[in-house]
Order: C-alpha cells, then structure tokens, then sequence
C-alpha cells in the first residue's frame, strides 16, 4: 500500500448543463465540486503472490482503516485486480473515501455476510464505489452485496455476482 498525492481541479461554469457534464467527465459526486483541492490516494494490491483472497482481503480492511478523511481531505482507495475474500467480516465504507476497482471483471470483492443491515459492503454517506464486482457467498435471505442506508453514495459501473 502507498499513498499518492494528485493535484486536480474541476471548475464548473454557472449554466445549469454545465456542473452536471463536469461532473459525469471528471466522474466526481456533486459534494466534492469546488475549487482545486489535492486528493490522496491510496493504492492496496494482493498480499503475497496474490492468490490468496482471505490475504487480499486482509489487506484491504487494513488498507481502508489506515485512512482518514474529510470533506477538505477526500481520499480515493484505488483496489488492484484480484480476488479480495472478507470471510465473515463486511466492509464498511467511509464518508469522503472513494473506493474503485480495476475493472468489473478485475476486482472482485466477496464476502460470507448474512445478517439483517449489512451485506459484503456497506455504504457511506459522501462516498462512491465504482468498477468492481461485488459478491456475498453468506447465502440465506440476508446475503447481500451492498447494502446503503445512507442518502448520498454513488456507485457505478460494477456488477453483483448472484
């Protein structure tokens, strides 16, 4: 795991069309619009040759519980291909934490999970997740793959393996 800092900004011009087509180009939600910023990134792989998912995951919830974020202070975890197993354990995802795989059919995450409220990842609030597949293997009526209680997550371009 490393962390990246990039300078972006995003400019958004005062018509209505305009914010919204920034916003789809520079794949951003609404919150995070406004004047240049930096933002961390911060990159987890597989652990060790990669083929193990329980290591991968590992990996990740250590990756995501290391970070620390604001609305001043966004952070993107950037996920590499690979199998990331949770076993018994959801992800929680972060307010102002975006989390982005390496393609649908690159990154996939999956979980054991079978309780009522909670699934493989649970949403947060100012947040986003996008181009991963997500799977819950817990079976029972309360396997879920996502599940968002909040009002502002995004997510896109990802598949749920039923």
């Amino acid at each position: 795991m490393y962390q990246r800092t990039d300078s972006e900004a995003l400019s958004l011009a005062t018509d209505a069309a305009a914010p919204i087509a920034a916003l789809a180009a520079a794949e951003r939600p609404p919150w995070r619009a406004g004047a240049a910023r930096e933002r961390r990134t911060v990159v987890v792989g597989s652990a060790g040759d990669g083929t193990d998912g329980r290591a991968n995951g590992a990996a990740l919830l250590a990756a995501l519980a290391g970070i620390a974020a604001t609305a001043h202070d966004p952070c993107l975890l950037t996920i590499a291909p690979g199998v990331y197993d949770l076993g018994a354990t959801l992800l929680h995802m972060k307010a102002y934490v975006d989390i982005e795989g390496a393609g649908e059919q690159l990154t996939r995450l999956t979980s054991a999970v079978c309780a009522p409220n909670s699934g493989t990842i649970v949403g947060a609030d100012h947040a986003a997740l996008r181009n991963l597949t997500v799977a819950n293997a817990g079976g029972g009526e309360f396997a879920v793959a996502i599940f968002f209680s909040c009002v502002t997550s995004t997510y896109r371009a990802f598949l749920f393996d039923l």
